[in-house]
């Protein structure tokens, strides 16, 4: 919201900061308001139904990749494995691209959950609601993940959990083939010596053994040397199988879900503490906020320098007019609520001096008996706004003010009642209820 107030405010307009006492809780509360008046929310969780789709596409390919992968392997139409090779086939890739994440991709969170973005962002988030401005949505979340490092975190977590499927997949048709198919397990080379196959195999099967996977022994090792691996028990069988699926998950599926456990972490963390950035310009734009620096109004000056309501008076006239005085693009004209009548003639917002003059024009060539005119109570009232009500006053037999909206700060609220105190308004003339203040314009007398 803060940027759709810089897109659609005047240029000539400065946009300063917030005061220093407005709280986080009160801009949020403001800012939700004017969102869902803007139909915000709906592209949100339309946004949210794409982002979900896309997810569950790239997750089902993921999953598909792996479990290719693991067919590929092990599930050949030779059923000799070579254990090393399915094994560097399964984790090898994803070794280099988790060292890789460590080690540089963290500054990106991770090339899938990029590529997730990226064709996230292609899909389109529909029509900005500012005319001729980019859409506010898809830059407010790029600022947003760019802040404490929401979006590395986020972008991590996503690239994991792909990842994770994918390996989680390979697994999967591991064990079906090894369940469902008599495989043997061979060890071949060329010049390497019997003993440097000994050691990898006992060396990689010392994290898995702690997880109660079997490790093979020196006579299985060496036996799936030979010409005799043909001849392959099923004791042996059964242990390297237990031994390469006990190497898939303890060096592949547990590093994943931890490095995906760290970035959830890290990234709940940063969003519990993230706040809105009241010192960016734009939210002093907002209806409803106090701006601080350039573009603080200035305090009114004494009541004698603006003048009086002008008191009850007869004029020849039976009819009602309803104006607005610098309301909120958000607000409905007329007010909802009010119920008026055929009768009640209803003018545009009043904005500028010139839209103010030929309103005066108006009041003096055809003065109506009852004159309501809207304030907007989330602004400060200033000299000019308070002026225009003594002004018109003139032309009116009864003039009586609606200060939208009912939901405006108290403190506002004050503000307003003593501003209409010094110009001899009181409050029996002020209404806070549309509905009151539209019987009141409805009755003719």
């Amino acid at each position: 919201m803060r940027l759709h107030a810089l897109d659609s405010a005047d240029p000539a307009r400065p946009a300063g900061s917030v005061a220093a006492p407005t709280q986080a809780a009160t801009v949020l509360a403001l800012t939700q308001t004017l969102a869902q008046q803007h139909g915000y929310p709906e592209r949100v969780q339309r946004w949210h139904r794409h982002a979900g789709w896309l997810l569950s596409g790239l997750g089902l390919l993921a999953a598909l990749a792996g479990f290719s992968a693991g067919l590929t392997l092990v599930g050949g139409e030779s059923r000799s494995v070579n254990v090393l090779w399915a094994l560097l086939g399964l984790i090898g890739v994803h070794s280099v691209a988790l060292l890789f994440w460590l080690l540089l991709g963290q500054a990106s969170g991770g090339a899938a959950g990029r590529l997730w973005f990226a064709l996230l962002q292609r899909w389109g988030l529909g029509a900005s609601p500012v005319p001729g401005k980019p859409d506010p949505l898809g830059r407010a979340l790029l600022a947003l993940l760019a802040r404490d490092g929401i979006g590395r975190w986020w972008f991590g977590m996503i690239t994991h959990a792909l990842w994770l499927l994918a390996l989680a997949a390979a697994l999967l048709a591991l064990l079906a083939v090894l369940s469902l198919r008599s495989v043997t397990f061979t060890l071949e080379t060329t010049i390497l010596p019997a003993a440097v196959f000994a050691a990898v195999v006992e060396g990689l099967g010392t994290a898995p053994a702690w997880l109660g996977f079997a490790v093979p022994t020196p006579a299985m090792i060496q036996a799936a040397l030979g010409p005799a691996s043909a001849l392959q028990d099923a004791a042996a069988g059964r242990a390297w199988a237990s031994w390469l699926s006990g190497c898939v998950l303890v060096y592949a599926l547990l590093p994943r879900a931890l490095a995906f456990v760290v970035c959830q972490s890290l990234l709940r963390r940063r969003r519990a503490r993230c706040q809105p950035a009241l010192h960016l310009p734009g939210f002093a734009l907002l209806p409803g906020l106090t701006p601080s620096g350039p573009g603080i109004v200035d305090p009114a000056p004494a009541p004698e320098a603006i003048g009086r309501v002008a008191p009850l008076h007869h004029v020849h006239s039976h009819g009602s007019l309803l104006a607005g005085l610098e309301l909120g693009a958000d607000m409905s004209w007329p007010p909802r609520g009010m119920g008026l009548q055929s009768a009640v003639a209803v003018e545009a917002h009043v904005d500028t001096r010139e839209q103010r003059r030929a309103l005066l024009a108006r009041l003096k060539s055809d003065p109506p008996a009852r004159l309501l005119l809207c304030v907007d109570g989330r602004l400060s009232p200033d000299r000019g706004s308070l002026r225009a009500l003594v002004d018109c006053s003139f032309f009116a037999g009864e003039l009586r003010v609606l200060l939208l909206p009912a939901t405006c700060p108290p403190e506002r609220r004050d503000a307003w009642l003593q501003g209409f105190a010094d110009i001899g308004l009181g409050s029996e003339r002020v209404f806070t209820d549309a509905a009151v203040a539209g019987g009141w314009l409805n009755h003719h007398d």
